[in-house]
C-alpha cells in the first residue's frame, strides 16, 4: 500500500500516518458539522494546489478556497467596555502613591482572554496622556519570552529607540542624550554603555564594559543597579508607572529584575503594575511577596449587559443582535472579552452572518441549526474546524516551530513533503527544472494562506524577526496554538519538529541562546537525544558569555537530562561548565556537588589532568568558605594529578591557589615557596596577566613578613605588566595594593595617592566592587589622618556600593571601620550598631579573621565609654566585656597565626590596660607585641618601646 500523498510505500497497512509527508488515513468526513468535534490533526492534501504550473487560479479540487467563505477581520472593540470599577482601583492606587511616596506593587491577574492586556493598555494610555507621570510599558516581544525582554521593550519605547537599528554606536549615543535629562558626567557615560549592552547590542572597546567581561558575575549586577539608578531618578522627578505584561510567560531573569526594582525603589513613589494568568503564583511562588505595598486584581467575567455590548460594538455593522445570541452571550457562555471576540469571528465564518450588504444580517434560519459553543477553547475548535484543509494544514506545520515560527520554515516543511519521492530517488532534491517550473508558488501559496490567518485574528507578525531576512509570526493567543499544536498526531510531530530544527540550524547566522534552545527542544521532541543535547550544551555556553546565568543552568540541566550518559567526556564538560556558573552565582553547595560529578567521572576516565581541575574548583570553593584545611588537602591533590599529567598550566594554578591558602593560614615561608614556583612557571610559559596576578600575592606575603622593599618591587613589576596590556582594572587592583603596602609602612600620605588614582580609574571604567573596596581604604587612612568626617563620607560610599553588588565581605570592612570613625565622633551608640553589624556579617560569611577584627573594634568602642559608665557595677561590667572582646581577637589572630594582626592588636589592648590600671598585664601584652613587631621590622615598634619604657619606670622606682 503507498500513501496517495507522496506515493511512498507504507511499512503495513494499519500505519494511520505516512512518516515520510505526515498524511493522516481515516480523518472523519468534513460533512460532520458537530463543533464538538475533535480536530484531527490533517496535512490534508497542499500538493493538490502545488504541482500546478500556475498559480493563478485554484484547481477544482484545492484544499484551499478562492475566497475563504466569512473571511472578515473583526476589530477590536474601539469602546473600552466593562471595566470601570477596576479602572477606577487603578487609579486609586496610583494617588495613593503619589500622596504616600511610597512604592505600590500591583497585580492583575485571571484567565486567558479576561481582557487584562487590554486594560493594561487602557490604563497606560490614559495616565500617559496626561502628562504627570512618567509611563514605562513594555511586554515580551514575541510569545517566545526572552530574558529581559519585557524591560527591555518599556526602556526601548521610553527612550524611542529602534529594535532594528543594529548599530551599537548609534543606540548608545541615542541612550546618552536621552538620560542626559536625569544623569551627568561618569554616571551618565556608564548607564548609557551598561543599557546598550543590555539591549542586545556590542559596544567594542567599551571604558566601562570591557573589565566586566572579565567578571562575567558583575555585568548582570551592574545592569541591575543603573536601571534601578535611572528610575529611581526619574521617580523623583515626576510619579513613575512601569507596566510589564504577560509575566507569567516572562523567564525566571526577567521576574528577578521585577522583584529587584521593587525592593530598591521601595522608598519613591513608584507604581509597578503587572499582568499575568492565574499561574504566575504557582510559577513563582515568592511573586510580590518584598516589604512594600501590594496589590492582587483579579479580572471578574463581564456583566450579562456588557457581554453582549460588546459583541455589538465588535459587529458594527449588524442591525441587531437576535435575541437568540443575545441569551447565549449573557447566560450561557464564557463572557470574557476573548471569548467574546471569538464567537463575533465565528459567527462570520460560519455564515451564520451575511456580510454580503452594506448591513450585515443574521440568516435565522442557519442560527437556529447551529449549536453554539460555551467557552472560549470550544469557540477556537469551531473555528479552527472551519478552516478550508490547506489553511489548516499550513497551520499544522507552523504550530510544530512553537507559539512563534516563520514564513520560510513553513514553506520548507511543505516542500519536503511534496518532493519526498522525488528526494528518495535522488538525496540532492528535485531536479532544476521542476524547481523552475515551481518558481516562487510555494512561497506565495504559504504567504497568501498566512495572510489569511492574520486576517482570521489567529496569527500575527513580528515586527523584528529572530532571524534577519526572514518573516517571523507569532500564534495572536497562546490557546490557538495549543489547539492546533494538541491536535497534531504524535508520529506527524516528531517529523515536523526534525525537519524544523534542521531549517532553524541552517538559518542561525547570528545565534542566540533563545534559538538554539529551540533547535534543542525541537531535536528533543523528534527523537534525537544526543542531538539535542549537544544543541543545549551549545546555548547554554552562549548564555554564559551573555551573562544569562539563571539561564544557562537551567539549559546545562536540560542539556545533561537528555544526553546519552554514555558520552562521558561530554558530561565531564558539562558538570564543570554547570559548576562555574553555580560558583559565578554564589551556590557554592551545587558547584560542589557538580565538581564532585566531574571528579567521578574523570576518575572513571583516567583523566589525571580533569581529576585535577575537579579537585582545584573545590579547594577554591573551600578557601572562599574559609575551609582552609579542606582547601588545602584538595588543593594539594590537585597538584600532585597535574603533575602527574605533565600540565604545566594546571601545576602553576594549583601552586597560586596554595601560595594564598597558606598565606591564609599564617605560614608564609610555605606560601612564599607556593608563589614562587607558580612565578617561574608562568613566566616559562610566558602568560602576563597570570605574572602580575602571581607577583601581587607574592608582596602581601612580603608585607606580612615585614619585607617592605621586596613587597613594591612586586607591586611595582605587576603595575608595569598591566599597563603594557592595557588592563585598566588590573592597574586598578595593582594600585589598590600598592596603597596597601604604603598603609602599612605609616606612609599614609603616599596610600592616600595610591588609592585615589585607583579610584579614579575604577570609576572611569564603572569598575564597581574595586570602588568600593578603595572608597573604603580612603575611609581607614582618612580617619588615621583625622579627618573624621571626610572618612565618615568616603564609608558611607563604600557601604552603599558594597551593599549593591552583594560584596558582602567589603560591606564587613566598611562598617568595622565606619564603627570606629564614629566613635572618633563620640557618637559610641551609632558606632555600636555598625560593629555589630559588622560582627553579624563575620558570622555570615564564617571568616575567623573578620570575626577577630570585629571583636577588636567592638572592645575599642566599648574601651571608649569603659571609665566612663554610671555606677562601679555598671563600670565594672563594661570593663570586662571590653577586655572579653580584645581577648578574643587576640585568641582567634593567634589561632590564625596573623603575627601582624596580633602585634597591632596587643597594643591597643595594652594601651586600655594602661588607662585601666592594670600595668601588669599591659606589660606583658606590650612584650609579646615588642617581639613580633620587632621580627617583622614594624613601624608600631617605636610606639611599642616607648609605653613599655614608662609600664617598666615606676616599677623601678
Amino acid at each position: 500500500m503507498k500513501c496517495p500523498r507522496c506515493s511512498v510505500p507504507l511499512p503495513s497497512e494499519n500505519e494511520p500516518v505516512c512518516l515520510v509527508c505526515g498524511y493522516q488515513f481515516g480523518l472523519s468526513s468534513r460533512q460532520d458539522t458537530s463543533v464538538e468535534i475533535e480536530i484531527e490533526s490533517t496535512p490534508r492534501k497542499v500538493e493538490a494546489a502545488l504541482v500546478t504550473d500556475t498559480g493563478d487560479e485554484d484547481e477544482p479540487d484545492s484544499p484551499f478556497d478562492k475566497k475563504p467563505r466569512g473571511l472578515r477581520s473583526v476589530s477590536p472593540s474601539p469602546v473600552f467596555v466593562g471595566r470601570a470599577d477596576d479602572l477606577a482601583r487603578l487609579r486609586e492606587e496610583l494617588n495613593r502613591v503619589n500622596v504616600n511616596r511610597r512604592l505600590s506593587f500591583v497585580t492583575v491577574h485571571g484567565p486567558a482572554g479576561i481582557g487584562k492586556t487590554r486594560l493594561l493598555e487602557e490604563f497606560g494610555r490614559q495616565v500617559a496622556a496626561e502628562g504627570q507621570v512618567h509611563v514605562l510599558q513594555g511586554a515580551p516581544r514575541g510569545q517566545q519570552a526572552t530574558p529581559y525582554s519585557g524591560i527591555i521593550d518599556a526602556l526601548a519605547r521610553f527612550f524611542e529607540l529602534d529594535f532594528a537599528d543594529n548599530d551599537a554606536e548609534t543606540v548608545c549615543a541615542k541612550f546618552e542624550e536621552s538620560l542626559k535629562r536625569f544623569l551627568h558626567g561618569a554616571q551618565l557615560t556608564e548607564s548609557a554603555h551598561l543599557f546598550t549592552q543590555f539591549l542586545g547590542h556590542e559596544l567594542e572597546g567599551s571604558p566601562v564594559l570591557e573589565p566586566l567581561l572579565r567578571v562575567p558575575s558583575q555585568i548582570e549586577l551592574r545592569v541591575f543597579i543603573a536601571l534601578r539608578r535611572i528610575l529611581g531618578l526619574m521617580a523623583e522627578d515626576k510619579v513613575l508607572l512601569l507596566i510589564m505584561d504577560a509575566v507569567d510567560a516572562s523567564e525566571p531573569e526577567t521576574v528577578n529584575l521585577i522583584n529587584y526594582l521593587a525592593a530598591g525603589l521601595e522608598r519613591l513613589p513608584v507604581m509597578i503594575l503587572t499582568g499575568g494568568r492565574d499561574n504566575l503564583f504557582t510559577r513563582y511562588p515568592q511573586w510580590s511577596s518584598g516589604e512594600y505595598a501590594t496589590l492582587r486584581l483579579r479580572l471578574p467575567v463581564l456583566g450579562s449587559a456588557e457581554a453582549e455590548a460588546l459583541l455589538g460594538h465588535l459587529l458594527p455593522s449588524v442591525e441587531k443582535i437576535p435575541k437568540a445570541v443575545g441569551n447565549h452571550v449573557q447566560e450561557h457562555m464564557d463572557r470574557s472579552p476573548r471569548a467574546i471576540e471569538e464567537l463575533a469571528r465565528l459567527l462570520i465564518e460560519s455564515e451564520v452572518i451575511d456580510i454580503s450588504g452594506a448591513t450585515w444580517k443574521f440568516r435565522l434560519s442557519m442560527l437556529a441549526t447551529t449549536e453554539l459553543p460555551y467557552t472560549l477553547e470550544g469557540i477556537l475548535r469551531a473555528r479552527i474546524y472551519l478552516l478550508p484543509d490547506g489553511d489548516h494544514d499550513i497551520l499544522n506545520r507552523a504550530a510544530t516551530f512553537g507559539e512563534t515560527f516563520w514564513q520560510d520554515g513553513v514553506v520548507s516543511l511543505i516542500r519536503r513533503s511534496i518532493y519526498a519521492d522525488d528526494m528518495k530517488t535522488d538525496h540532492d532534491g528535485p531536479s532544476l527544472d521542476s524547481i523552475t517550473r515551481s518558481g516562487e508558488f510555494t512561497v506565495n501559496l504559504v504567504a497568501h494562506s498566512l495572510e489569511r490567518h492574520v486576517v482570521r485574528g489567529f496569527i500575527e507578525a513580528v515586527p523584528v524577526s529572530q532571524l534577519p531576512g526572514e518573516r517571523q509570526f507569532r500564534f495572536k493567543y497562546p490557546p490557538i496554538w495549543n489547539i492546533v499544536y494538541d491536535s497534531t498526531k504524535e508520529q506527524q510531530k516528531k517529523i515536523f519538529h526534525y525537519q524544523a530544527a534542521e531549517w532553524l540550524q541552517l538559518h542561525l547566522l547570528d545565534p542566540t541562546p533563545e534559538l538554539l534552545e529551540e533547535v534543542g527542544r525541537h531535536l528533543e521532541l523528534a527523537g534525537a537525544p544526543e542531538k539535542a543535547a549537544l544543541a543545549y550544551q551549545k546555548a547554554a555556553d552562549l548564555a554564559r558569555t551573555v551573562f544569562l546565568n539563571d539561564k544557562a543552568i537551567r539549559l546545562y540541566i536540560q542539556a545533561l537530562s537528555v544526553q546519552n550518559p554514555q558520552q562521558v567526556s561530554q558530561r565531564i564538560q558539562m558538570w564543570h561548565d554547570l559548576g562555574n556558573v553555580y560558583e559565578t552565582k554564589g551556590q557554592f553547595d551545587r558547584a560542589l556537588s557538580c565538581y564532585e560529578k566531574m571528579l567521578r567521572l574523570s576518575w572513571v576516565m583516567a583523566s589525571r589532568a580533569k581529576g585535577g581541575v575537579a579537585f582545584n574548583k573545590m579547594g577554591r570553593l573551600y578557601r572562599q568558605q574559609g575551609k582552609l584545611s579542606l582547601a588545602l588537602e584538595y588543593l594539594k591533590r590537585g597538584l600532585n594529578l597535574f603533575e602527574a599529567a605533565g600540565d604545566l598550566r594546571g601545576v602553576a594554578s594549583s601552586h597560586d591557589d596554595l601560595g594564598t591558602v597558606l598565606y591564609a593560614l599564617g605560614d608564609f615561608d610555605e606560601a612564599m615557596r607556593a608563589c614562587g614556583e607558580a612565578l617561574e612557571i608562568r613566566r616559562r610559559l610566558g602568560d602576563a596577566r597570570s605574572i602580575a596576578v602571581v607577583l601581587t600575592n607574592i608582596g602581601f606575603i612580603e608585607i606580612d613578613k615585614g619585607l617592605f622593599n621586596e613587597a613594591a618591587s612586586c607591586f611595582n613589576e605587576a603595575l608595569a605588566i598591566n599597563r603594557s596590556l592595557g588592563d585598566q582594572s588590573g592597574v586598578c587592583r595593582t594600585l589598590n595594593s600598592l596603597g596597601i603596602l604604603h598603609f602599612h609602612q605609616g606612609q599614609l600620605e603616599e596610600a592616600v595617592e595610591d588609592w585615589q588614582r585607583g579610584l579614579a580609574i575604577a570609576q572611569n571604567i564603572g569598575y564597581g566592587p574595586l570602588e568600593a573596596k578603595l572608597q573604603n581604604n580612603l575611609g581607614e587612612v582618612l580617619m588615621r589622618l583625622g579627618k573624621h568626617q571626610e572618612s565618615r563620607k568616603r564609608l558611607e560610599r563604600a557601604i552603599e556600593l558594597s551593599m549593591d553588588m552583594h560584596e558582602k565581605r567589603v560591606e564587613y570592612d566598611a562598617k568595622r571601620n565606619m564603627g570606629l570613625v564614629l566613635q572618633k565622633l563620640g557618637q559610641n551608640d551609632e558606632a555600636m550598631d555598625f560593629a555589630m553589624e559588622a560582627l553579624a556579617l563575620a558570622k555570615e560569611l564564617d571568616i575567623l579573621e573578620f570575626k577577630a577584627r570585629a571583636a577588636i573594634t567592638i572592645a575599642e568602642i566599648l574601651s571608649s565609654t569603659a571609665f566612663s559608665a554610671g555606677d562601679p557595677e555598671s563600670a565594672a561590667h563594661q570593663m570586662e566585656e571590653t577586655i572579653g572582646h580584645f581577648q578574643q581577637g587576640i585568641d582567634l589572630f593567634k589561632m590564625l597565626k596573623l603575627e601582624r594582626e596580633i602585634a597591632v592588636s596587643l597594643k591597643r589592648y595594652a594601651e586600655f590596660l594602661i588607662e585601666a590600671g592594670r600595668d601588669k598585664e599591659a606589660h606583658a601584652a606590650l612584650k609579646e607585641s615588642r617581639e613580633i613587631l620587632g621580627r617583622l621590622g614594624m613601624k608600631e615598634l617605636e610606639d611599642v618601646k616607648k609605653l613599655l619604657a614608662a609600664v617598666e619606670e615606676p616599677a623601678k622606682n
